[in-house]
């Protein structure tokens, strides 16, 4: 053969890509096939819901459109009538969905033992020692009781303030940082 490719190196590639084809379905069964038993009535199968929502990935909160199908987000869009966005959404807000369903997040609340160990709660356990550690905190003395967390807004630092005011403790300790910063 002149200038192509030999009939010998068309087997080969095509038995290479037949190969790499079939890899992905060696993977382990996926952990949940149907995401609830029994569908909010308001659910029609196959066809989905749009919702207007804010994206958190950044501080910017710029508007997206989340397209929902049998209760789960599928697609996240930028909102065009966003005047942030103005339709756009960048690569950390395309890729908020992985770590929505990423199947190693912490699904439920843990609890660290006296040896160091965690264990996993019930939510009613964790809101109760939650409650306590914080009274006891406040009641230990000024400044006792902190936040620490990505911001959020205006609104939500009010929110944090009268949160911190609560305890008693007259906190001023709000400490607003972002994880992945531009």
């Amino acid at each position: 053969m002149s200038g192509g490719i030999s009939r010998r190196s068309f087997i080969k590639l095509a038995a290479t890509a037949s190969a790499a084809a079939a890899l992905p379905g060696c993977e382990p069964a996926a952990r949940k096939l149907i995401p609830y038993v029994v569908p909010d009535e308001n659910v029609v199968p196959g066809i989905p819901s749009f919702f207007a929502t804010t994206c958190a990935e950044c501080p910017a909160g710029c508007g997206v459109v989340a397209r929902v199908r049998e209760g789960r987000v599928i697609k996240l869009e930028g909102n065009p009538s966003d005047p942030i966005s103005v339709g756009a959404l960048c690569a950390r807000g395309q890729a908020a969905l992985q770590g929505l369903y990423n199947p190693d997040r912490v699904a439920h609340p843990q609890i660290r033992g006296d040896q160091g160990a965690t264990r996993t709660a019930s939510w009613d356990e964790a809101v109760q020692l939650l409650s306590q550690r914080l009274a006891a905190a406040s009641k230990a003395g000024k400044d006792r009781v902190a936040f620490l967390g990505s911001p959020g807004g205006p609104t939500f630092a009010k929110i944090v303030n009268a949160f911190l005011g609560a305890y008693g403790s007259g906190s001023s300790r709000a400490i607003f940082y972002e994880a992945i910063n531009h």
